[in-house]
This record gives C-alpha cells, sequence and structure tokens, in this order.
C-alpha cells in the first residue's frame, strides 16, 4: 500500500473473513468450529481477557502470573497473550470431534525468543514471563495430548530460554551463507546435544537447503523436495478456496478457460507462463515461471491481473497493459529482449463472434 501511497485498508478489504473474539476462551471455541485445514492470522488482545483463567488451569508449581492491560500503567506486552492461548487450547480445547476424528491443530510462532527469551524476568517487574515459561513447559506435553502442535521460528538457539526449548522433538536450520551447523556438543541446540556433529553440512550449501533433526537422527532436505517448483529458494503458501464455497458453472459469457494456450518450447514445457488449479476449479491462474513473479487470475468472466507480472528472462519484460482484449481471444503479451511482441497465452472468448481464423501461442 506504500508504493501506491494509498491510506490503510480495513481488513476486510484484504482478507476472506475477518472475525473477533471476547476472549481467549471464546477464541479457541470459535476457532474449533472453523473448517478444517484453514489458515488463520491472530491478532492478540492487549487486554488478556480471560488468559488468567487459562493459565490457572494448567497445575503448576510456580506462581500465578498476572496480566496487565494495554489501559493501565505498565502494560504487559501483548505477546504474553499467545501463554494464554496456548494454554486455552490445550485444557479447554476439543480433543475429539463430534465424528470422532482427533481435533488437530499447529500454532506458529515467530520470533519465539522475544516470546521466551533466555534472559527472561520474573515477578511482578518482569511481567511474570519466567513463569509464564516455566508453565509452558511444564504443560508441553499435555499440549501434544491435545493434538497442539506449537512451531517456533527464531533466528539463534540461544535467544530461547532452555526450560521451554528442551521440550520440542525436531529441529530445523537453513542454510544461509553465515554459519555451519553445530559441529561440537556443546553448539548443539540443548535438547540435541546427544546428537554428533562431527561435520559441517551447512555453510557451504546454497540456500533452500537444510537439516532436520531430533535427538538421535538427522535428514537433510530442499526445498525441492518439498515439491516446490524450479527448485526457487525461496517459500509461498497460497490459500485455496474453502470446500464449502459453489464454483459457479455457467457458461453464458466469459473465457472458454478449457482451450487456454499457453507459450511452449520444443518439448511442450510452459516458457514464460504456466497455468494453476486448485479447490475443484475455484482457484484458477496463470502463474510467471521462477525465477519471474506474477499471478494472473483467470477464474472469473476476463483476465485480472492479481500480482504485477515480471519476466523470468533478463533483458525481457511484460508490457505496461499485457492483458490483450480482441473479439476473440484475451492475450497475454510478453516484450522478449529484441523489443519483439509475442503471445505468452490466449484464451478464447466464449462472448466473441464465431473464430474465422485460429492462432496459437508463440512458441
Amino acid at each position: 500500500m506504500e508504493t501506491v501511497d494509498r491510506d490503510a485498508p480495513d481488513p476486510e478489504e484484504l482478507c476472506r473473513d475477518v472475525r473477533y473474539y471476547s476472549d481467549v476462551l471464546e477464541f479457541v471455541e470459535r476457532l474449533q468450529e472453523h473448517p478444517k485445514g484453514t489458515y488463520n492470522v491472530v491478532f492478540p488482545d492487549p487486554y488478556f481477557r480471560g488468559c488468567s483463567e487459562a493459565l490457572s488451569t494448567a497445575d503448576a508449581t510456580v506462581q500465578q502470573p498476572e496480566f496487565i492491560p494495554k489501559n493501565e500503567p505498565n502494560p504487559t506486552p501483548a505477546s504474553h497473550w499467545w501463554f494464554g492461548f496456548l494454554a486455552a487450547r490445550t485444557f479447554d480445547g476439543v480433543r475429539a470431534d463430534g465424528d470422532g476424528e482427533r481435533n488437530w491443530m499447529t500454532a506458529h510462532i515467530d520470533e519465539f525468543g522475544m516470546l521466551a527469551p533466555e534472559s527472561a524476568p520474573g515477578g511482578e517487574s518482569g511481567h511474570w514471563t519466567h513463569q509464564c515459561i516455566q508453565i509452558m513447559a511444564n504443560i508441553a506435553k499435555e499440549m501434544r495430548s491435545a493434538g497442539l502442535s506449537l512451531v517456533g521460528y527464531g533466528h539463534h538457539e540461544e535467544d530461547v530460554h532452555n526450560h521451554w526449548l528442551k521440550e520440542f522433538d525436531f529441529w530445523v536450520e537453513l542454510s544461509n551463507h553465515d554459519r555451519g551447523n553445530r559441529t561440537t556438543k556443546a553448539e548443539a541446540p540443548k535438547p540435541f546435544r546427544d546428537l554428533e556433529h562431527d561435520q559441517d553440512l551447512l555453510s557451504k550449501r546454497p540456500k533452500g537447503f537444510g537439516l532436520c533433526y531430533t535427538a538421535n537422527r538427522f535428514s537433510e532436505f530442499q526445498f525441492s523436495d518439498l515439491g516446490y517448483p524450479h527448485d526457487t529458494p525461496e517459500f509461498q503458501l497460497r490459500l485455496g478456496i474453502p470446500s464449502s464455497v459453489d464454483v459457479s458453472t455457467n457458461d453464458d459469457g466469459g473465457m472458454i478457460v478449457e482451450d487456454l494456450e499457453v507459450a511452449t518450447d520444443d518439448d511442450g514445457k510452459p516458457t514464460i507462463l504456466e497455468e494453476y488449479q486448485a479447490a475443484n476449479g475455484a482457484v484458477h491462474e496463470l502463474r510467471v515461471l521462477a525465477p519471474g513473479h506474477g499471478i494472473i487470475d483467470i477464474s472469473g468472466e476476463e483476465p485480472e491481473l492479481l500480482e504485477g507480472l515480471s519476466s523470468p528472462y533478463p533483458d525481457a519484460s511484460f508490457p505496461e497493459q499485457p492483458i490483450q482484449a480482441t473479439q476473440n481471444h484475451y492475450d497475454i503479451m510478453f516484450r522478449t529482449d529484441t523489443n519483439a511482441e509475442i503471445v505468452a497465452a490466449r484464451i478464447p472468448r466464449r462472448t466473441g463472434p464465431g473464430v474465422t481464423a485460429e492462432g496459437e501461442a508463440d512458441d
């Protein structure tokens, strides 16, 4: 939004659905009623409603933490809400659905070292951070029994408090051309120090390479192993449409997307754009091949640019207006390194008059 000098949007403008909660216990209840497999971005409640009740459920020997809302002096950091949420989901969440299936949930927490720092202060002056961490470590096994998985992201394991860190079962490290994996017992993360590290497997590896290990074994992996196209060293998460959404099958007007053509090489492989479908056709897109990027939605009446198009080839580019409409079809244009314009993709129009001459997307 900053690049186009627009006002800050309302959440409803950007999201499929925006939901509000009154306290952490009600939030857990509503979250579990939402369709399985959905991805939810959560904003903590700076008033910590229900957090004290949730943490008091844990059978912990430490002093009960207190939460100071943001409208009072020296308020508790909003990130402390996550302690209340994890406790609420563990002890008040539904462990099995009405159909008898296990109710799984995964919580992803970024900057984990800021939530649970190794130097966490305790008591009132430290907002009871140390006590909250001790409670989380104590209930870690109960979290797993409740079907709750916790994924924490951080830069250095030294930043995360060892009381909680030792409860994690898996450790993942990615290459960053900065340092290798730990090669001595003292350097290894505390839960995994019994695993011998006698070789540097990371420092000279390209981006997109990593190690995943437990207390007694490890495995190397690459992004290409995870099914990422073109071995691109980056990660993207794209969300489909829930199965409850009806996909229109009306044939009146619009495009004949089943006759879509994209530019290909001699082996029939796409060279500029590739077709992508998901959710039984509710998501239908043309995506620029890596290392370029950009998305055109072709699920509606006409192509719509969802994300700016960037060329996958040096000295080549997409025109400022890449989508051109003719009587018979929509063309996605591409400008080569010799400044010649070619058709990167062509979609026949259902509303155009009878086709008198057929043409194919350029090779």
